[in-house]
């Protein structure tokens, strides 16, 4: 049966088709073989306009300014909508070419591109139906000969937008189409079988196919007509990818350094230009591409330089949205994550909240634990109910599921570590599977506020220590004179925050006493000073060298050394609850042994420090004895400590370590009770008994559970468990070793609950110090010379400085790709 006559009003339809397409056309063929100009691939009428608007004599070299400033604006200062069509299709996504009822709009400008990605042949996929429940099938792109044998229609397209067939050489070469699969497309899927096999065999079909040949043929051997404009096309492209390689690294060195971008003028080759455009003036100078760019901006033979402030803007946020998207792969693919939050109010007041993600990466059969940064969001609401809301709204913005988190770190403020209105209260209410575990290096923060608050004597040290701090900074002639009298520490404010960095603080006290009491004495006999000043040197020159406060400053430069090494080491990203808790135990054991032993220790130490700066190390007796009044009925009457050391062993010393103790005690109960479910996977050499293990490991699927639905299966992990401690080496103790060792052998079919187990546990974080690493790079970046920065700018700048490592693995050529994506831009990249 042949093909299907058309009726004759579809044959003035088709006529009146052909007819706007060569309206459509008119002038194409030559605008697309004529020759461009070298610079900028300018027609003659832009030529002629450029001409008339400037002067007719302009010599402009780099290293000399121009006398008409070049404005570094928004490019060509066209919104980005108002791009002529023409420009605009140049810079479509390939994916266009795919579809070939997109191409006559396409064909005049982009024939090479059509025909570089060629014929493709949409597969596996549920094709549309009609009106009569039939619709195309994969089987038409194969023709069956007589001879049994099948070839391929390499020629037949399928358009997905228009649910029709094209012939993909027709479409291009056949100058006076007569079929559908040249013109419109088709979509009689009854006869198609007919009309393919009558369409392949026409002598149309021929002819376009020879055309089709010979032109890929004469574009592999660079011999075809357009040749000259495809290699200035091609050199065009090479330079505007090479200047936005440049522009790129130009972000990144001043992004990596927390340096501001603009200064008080947006032009080029005038002063205060900025980092920006002042890098850009250099590699001018050196490097024959940016010079290159340099003389066509200042010669005004381009407008498109790609240095103004809204494209800084559209770079940064395009780089660190390719950084955040790298993250959050590799944290899909581990599927299991944790979630830190922070908040502070910056420099213009406004309260920026930090939200870091841990995960478990495989990196080779090498697990790392990876904490990074996905940027500040400026809150409003600080309520519990507030940052929940947002957490979740931002969860679901970067396409992570609430359900596969399995830990939240926060501080200890009421609005997030709340038991019924905090943060964490919430988000468990959602997904109890997603543990809290308070901050260690705030709990132990407050550990030590507490001792400190726990007796006069300490409040005293500090005290004095922040008056000594206060007094010798107070000016330079002052800081000189402890300068000259101590070499190697000098004194340092006390730290609102961190009570563990105090140990800085008592360091030059420790082993420089001696010293520092000859520069308060110095400042205090000097004729010029004033009297204040004075009076504020000798008293503390007199305090320093009293027997009870060097006491005290042994006492407590032992602690705080402690306390600092349990808190540096929480601070690790590798940190887990087992490894804190055993360090809590550590610290809590010390001080019980300190107790016991601790004050004649720090008595001896003190004997020696006083015999250095030479007093008496005794105590001063009270000149009056303080009786408390008992009540009338009580039997006895306590009589007063009269001995002036034990009453300061009772009163400083025990009151003090005994406060740190119980603290520490209660402040990490919370972080006690999930060590107790999770202990026995820690050291697989000693796993407990077997029923203790079956019972251990239910515990674990219990803690695990969702909507009876568990991550484990315990009875299985307990088998796991049981058989695997023979297959381990000796060196694979640690959960980051065991499961190195389950990948590299291929055992996760194996163990496959081990393999669960181990990646949730070091999932769960033990403290916020990446969010308050944050804050940091935070005072660097949004300083108050640029109190005025947006917020999108902010967190993208953040995002590149404090991921520097990530961005060094991004690929330029991708961050171009999608840079020419972004926008309609009239270069072609």
């Amino acid at each position: 049966m042949g093909p299907k006559k058309l009726s004759g009003a579809q044959n003035r339809k088709r006529r009146a088709l052909m007819d706007l397409e060569d309206q459509k056309s008119a002038g194409v063929i030559k605008k697309y073989f004529g020759t461009p100009t070298p610079s900028g691939l300018q027609t003659t009428e832009e030529k002629d306009e450029e001409s008339c608007s400037s002067q007719s004599d302009v010599h402009l070299k780099l290293s000399e300014p121009s006398t008409s400033k070049t404005s570094l604006e928004e490019d060509s200062n066209t919104p980005s909508g108002s791009v002529a069509f023409d420009e605009t299709i140049s810079t479509c996504e390939n994916s266009s070419f795919t579809d070939p009822a997109l191409w006559p709009k396409l064909i005049s400008k982009n024939i090479d591109g059509i025909l570089d990605v060629g014929p493709v042949q949409v597969q596996d996929v549920d094709f549309k139906k009609d009106a009569y429940n039939r619709h195309f099938s994969s089987a038409f792109y194969k023709r069956k000969l007589d001879s049994g044998e099948e070839q391929t229609r390499r020629w037949l397209v399928y358009s997905s937008s228009t649910n029709k067939v094209f012939c993909f050489s027709c479409k291009l070469f056949d100058k006076n189409p007569k079929t559908s699969l040249a013109l419109g497309g088709s979509d009689d899927w009854t006869h198609m079988s007919n009309i393919l096999k009558s369409h392949e065999t026409s002598s149309g079909h021929f002819t376009a196919q020879q055309m089709w040949t010979e032109t890929q043929l004469r574009r592999k051997s660079k011999h075809a007509i357009d040749q000259n404009y495809q290699n200035l096309m091609s050199r065009e492209r090479q330079h505007w990818r090479s200047v936005m390689e440049r522009l790129l690294n130009i972000v990144q060195f001043l992004a990596e350094r927390n340096l501001a971008f603009r200064g008080s003028s947006d032009r080029l080759f005038t002063t205060n230009n900025g980092n920006f455009l002042g890098l850009v003036e250099l590699l001018g100078k050196y490097d024959s591409v940016m010079a290159e760019h340099l003389r066509r901006v200042v010669s005004k033979e381009t407008a498109d330089h790609y240095c103004g402030k809204t494209i800084q803007n559209e770079i940064i946020n395009l780089m660190a949205k390719q950084v955040i998207e790298d993250i959050l792969q590799r944290c899909r693919n581990a599927k299991y994550f944790s979630i830190i939050l922070d908040c502070t109010p910056d420099i213009s007041h406004k309260e920026q909240m930090s939200f870091t993600i841990r995960f478990l990466e495989d990196i080779s059969g090498n697990f790392q634990v990876k904490e990074h940064f996905l940027g500040f969001n400026k809150v409003e609401d600080t309520t519990g109910k507030g940052l929940s809301d947002f957490l979740l709204e931002f969860l679901s913005g970067k396409n992570l599921d609430i359900d596969n988190c399995r830990g939240q770190g926060y501080d200890n403020g009421a609005n997030m570590a709340g038991k019924n209105n905090g943060v964490q209260s919430k988000i468990l209410n959602i997904n109890p599977r997603a543990v809290f575990v308070p901050c260690g290096c705030h709990c132990l923060n407050l550990v030590i506020g507490d001792a400190v608050r726990s007796c006069k004597e300490s409040m005293l040290l500090f005290g004095i220590i922040q008056r000594l701090y206060v007094l010798f900074s107070g000016s330079v002639k002052r800081w000189k004179i402890l300068s000259d009298h101590v070499s190697g520490l000098t004194l340092k404010p006390l730290c609102t925050t961190r009570w563990e960095c105090r140990i800085n603080c008592l360091k030059p006290l420790r082993h420089n006493l001696g010293e520092i009491q000859e520069a308060l004495i110095v400042l205090s006999d000097e004729t010029h000073t004033e009297p204040n000043i004075c009076h504020e040197a000798n008293t503390l020159s007199q305090q320093i060298v009293e027997f009870k406060f060097i006491v005290s400053l042994c006492v407590w430069y032992e602690i705080l050394y402690q306390v600092n090494i349990v808190s540096k080491a929480m601070q690790n990203e590798a940190a887990d609850i087992i490894l804190v808790s055993n360090l809590i135990q550590k610290c809590h054991n010390f001080l019980i042994h300190f107790r016991e032993s601790g004050f004649e220790s720090s008595f001896q130490l003190a004997k020696e420090l006083a015999e250095k700066v030479n007093v008496e190390p005794v105590f001063k007796k009270p000149s009056r004895i303080h009786r408390k009044k008992a009540l009338f009925d009580y039997e006895s009457q306590d009589e007063p400590l009269t001995d002036p050391t034990k009453k300061f062993k009772i009163d400083f010393f025990n009151v003090l370590v005994d406060t740190a103790a119980k603290s520490l005690e209660e402040r990490f109960t919370q972080m006690e009770q999930h060590n107790k479910v999770w202990r026995f996977l820690y050291n697989m050499r000693h796993l407990p008994a077997r029923e203790n293990l079956r019972d251990c490991c239910l515990q674990l699927q219990k803690a695990l559970e969702k909507s009876s639905q568990s991550d484990i299966n315990g009875l299985d992990l307990s088998e796991e468990l049981w058989h695997i401690q023979n297959l381990l080496p000796q060196d694979a103790t640690a959960p980051r070793h065991i499961l190195s060792f389950i990948v590299r052998n291929g055992l996760t079919d194996t163990f496959p609950n081990i393999w669960i187990a181990f990646r949730i546990l070091l999932t769960i974080p033990v403290s916020v110090a990446s969010g308050e690493r944050s804050f940091s790079k935070l005072k660097l970046i949004k300083t108050y010379l640029r109190s005025s920065m947006t917020d999108d700018r902010l967190t993208s700048l953040s995002v590149l400085s404090i991921e520097s490592d990530v961005l060094k693995t991004l690929d330029m050529n991708s961050v171009i790709d999608e840079f020419a994506k972004a926008k309609a831009r009239k270069v072609v990249f």
